[in-house]
């Protein structure tokens, strides 16, 4: 096992609090890779890591936490050259249970008792946990030393491994920060201002679409008023007027017989043509089927 050699400098609250959001962040990580890994095997696995996956944090954790034990402090604390000044590996063991094992047990239980009344004291506990641990981190805050009740009870305290430089400016940490703040910045602006020329694009296209439209209909009205001539109506032999379902004698096309055009009901074989004066043949009438359009 190593032992993580500190300065005696205790470490600020910021360094403590993304000390901890990074070991969460790795951890969050891993489970979501093994989540992905296990979403390409068969239906079957992955029912019973779903039925398993309280179990398969806690793996995860200790995994982690081996690291702890082994090399002194977590990753996140690595990444911020900070570490616990007593971390033995017995306190490391202790202090993995506490955080870890305590928990998923108090989960557990409440899971599986039956009894409402038991039920209801391990959720009393763990609401009284949670709310120690609220006005302990806000105690933390404002006055700093340990960053957690477990720590303040096994005495862990968070120093810098290598003394820190007072008086100077971090520039490396300044330059990235306001490279970040300037790139969101940059995305809050560009975003609104890519919208707003999609929308103008297409307005343009729709409005060039329209007279493109526009021009080649009025090209046509022109071409048929130019082209085409007016419709002459059929009319009737014996009103005048347009024929409706115009009919024909059968045997128009035979000597001293009617050719003229009547509407089907000015057909009448009892009156003769007004237009030649011959008489029409009953039964004889039929449609002109090159104007059906006008009845169908």
């Amino acid at each position: 096992m190593i032992v993580a050699q500190t300065c005696g400098s205790s470490a600020l609250r910021v360094v403590q609090l993304d000390a901890y959001v990074l070991d969460k962040e790795i951890e969050t990580y891993l489970e979501t890779q093994l989540k992905e890994l296990v979403s390409y095997l068969p239906i079957s696995i992955t029912i019973i890591f779903q039925r398993y996956v309280a179990e398969v944090r806690v793996i995860l954790s200790g995994v982690l936490w081996f690291y702890r034990i082994f090399r002194g402090f977590s990753p996140g604390q690595e990444m911020m050259e900070i570490a616990y000044r007593y971390y033995p590996k017995k306190v490391a063991i202790l202090h993995f249970i506490a955080v870890i094992i305590i928990p998923y047990i108090l989960e557990k239980l409440s899971d599986n008792i039956e009894d409402p009344e038991k039920k209801a004291l391990i959720q009393k506990i763990v609401h009284f946990g949670r709310f120690l641990e609220f006005f302990h981190h806000l105690y933390f805050l404002n006055k700093g030393g340990f960053s957690t009740i477990w720590e303040r009870i096994l005495h862990l305290k968070a120093e810098y491994i290598t003394p820190p430089t007072l008086g100077l400016i971090n520039y490396t940490s300044l330059n990235r920060e306001l490279l970040w703040h300037s790139y969101r910045d940059l995305l809050l602006l560009a975003l609104p201002l890519g919208q707003t020329a999609r929308q103008l694009w297409t307005r343009w296209r729709t409005r060039r679409a329209l007279k493109t439209s526009a021009a080649s209909a009025t090209t046509t009205k022109k071409f048929l008023k130019q082209n085409m001539k007016p419709f002459s109506p059929i009319l009737c032999s014996r009103c005048d007027k347009s024929a409706v379902i115009p009919v024909q004698n059968q045997n128009a096309n035979i000597l001293e017989q009617c050719g003229h055009i009547f509407c089907l009901y000015c057909y009448d074989p009892r009156i003769e043509c007004p237009k030649c004066g011959l008489s029409l043949i009953k039964g004889k009438e039929t449609r002109l089927r090159g104007f059906a359009y006008h009845v169908e």
